[in-house]
């Protein structure tokens, strides 16, 4: 018998490689799981953690195998700097992306802007330094004069919220997606020391507009699906998240890349997210096991008094 013939190239699918943001992200990790998932239909794709928008971009322009989950303002910032690269990437689909500032809950900040006197944050995080939140940021950061002279921390995430809890810095600003259902969103809403305030111009006020290219100020409502979860309005600054792609990789790759997102892979509410199931089970859980440990501590409560005849709960 001859030897077996080898797989058809054919038959092997064309490798891509996504950069889909930080491990731990409320605007990139679901989005970029379900993109990959539809990607894989037909290629080999490899997923990628990256941090900012900066990167990727550059990554995007000099591999056109690479595909990126980036920030609107940093690249349109990029494509006005470099004018040779408008031939060869393109932007697709629009996930809101607004800037948020955590604090604690008691804080002056939790007031409206005209109450709050002239209060400036003495220290603030702003997430790592080639994140998108202070590189977008980073001009206005030092023009506005509520935040010139506070120090700054470049934690980010559970790192900066466990910072501002314990108040070594007083205020967190992150950019995410709106929704509750974003780790970082979750968890502070979840939270009883934090809160965010819904004064995010105030942190601004006297800084130039020129100087926060991209981002507009808009009007948020981020919807629970908990009926016991009331809904959050708020004023902030948005721009929007999307796919870079390279043109070099022809009509016929591309038409299979942008595909998903034409069909709206990137926007939350054509995911069935996990997540959602997950913490509404993990709620009702948590409500049932503190009824159970109040009822608990009630019986032992009267079974230890005195002359109480009634038998002891051993319950562990």
């Amino acid at each position: 018998m001859g030897a077996a013939s080898p797989a058809s190239t054919e038959d092997e699918k064309p490798e891509l490689t996504l950069l889909g943001g930080p491990e731990l992200s409320g605007r990139y990790q679901i989005t970029a799981k379900r993109l990959a998932k539809e990607l894989e239909k037909n290629f080999d794709v490899t997923t990628k953690t990256s941090i900012g928008s900066d990167e990727p971009i550059k990554k995007v322009l000099s591999d056109p195998n690479t595909i990126a989950l980036v920030q609107r303002d940093r690249f349109d910032l990029f494509m006005a700097q470099d004018e040779l690269a408008e031939k060869q990437l393109e932007f697709y689909g629009s996930v809101p992306s607004c800037l948020f500032v955590a604090v604690r809950d008691a804080s002056p900040w939790m007031l409206p802007s005209h109450e709050l006197g002239g209060i400036k944050p003495n220290a603030i995080d702003v997430g790592p330094m080639e994140g998108d939140t202070y590189t977008s940021l980073a001009s206005i950061l030092t023009s506005s004069p509520v935040l010139a002279n506070a120090t700054m921390d470049y934690r980010g995430g559970a790192r900066a919220l466990s910072m501002l809890r314990v108040g070594k810095i007083d205020a967190y600003l992150f950019i995410d997606r709106p929704s509750f259902y974003s780790p970082t969103i979750s968890q502070i809403f979840d939270d009883e020391q934090l809160a965010l305030t819904t004064n995010i111009l105030g942190f601004f006020k006297g800084a130039s507009d020129s100087e926060l290219k991209g981002f507009v100020p808009t009007e948020i409502d981020m919807v629970s699906d908990l009926p016991w979860k009331k809904d959050f309005t708020m004023t902030t600054l948005c721009t929007s998240t999307g796919l870079l792609v390279n043109n070099d990789l022809g009509y016929e790759t591309l038409d299979k890349i942008i595909l998903p997102v034409s069909e709206g892979a990137l926007d939350e509410q054509t995911i069935i997210s996990l997540s959602k199931v997950t913490y509404a089970y993990d709620y009702v859980r948590t409500l049932i096991q503190e009824l159970w440990d109040f009822i608990v501590a009630f019986f032992n409560y009267f079974t230890s008094m005195p002359g109480s005849n009634m038998p002891k709960n051993e319950a562990v």
